[in-house]
């Protein structure tokens, strides 16, 4: 029985995120297309910066724009200050 409310809670949670996300996009339907119209539009590579947790999204988020044809690339934040841009 402790499953099945765990269950429940997080598919409550998460459906709670979905619809915040839905909303916000919804208030914010200007800036929301500026940053799609930005990005369809790129010219060059996105780079995406972090460490830590940050990092670790970052690394995903720029596979995921590669593998979806926008050029893009992770820089570690602490060895783009030391100069290892690595582009």
């Amino acid at each position: 029985m402790e499953a099945i409310n765990v269950f429940e809670k997080v598919m409550d949670e998460e459906a709670e995120a979905i619809i915040d996300v839905k909303n916000f996009i919804s208030h914010n339907q200007e800036n929301y297309l500026q940053i799609v119209s930005r990005l369809l539009d790129l010219k060059g590579h996105l780079i995406f910066m972090g460490v830590g947790k940050s990092g670790h999204i970052g690394k995903k988020l720029a596979a995921t724009f590669a593998s979806t044809g926008t050029p893009s690339f992770f820089v570690h934040a602490t060895e783009a200050m030391h100069g290892d841009l690595g582009m």
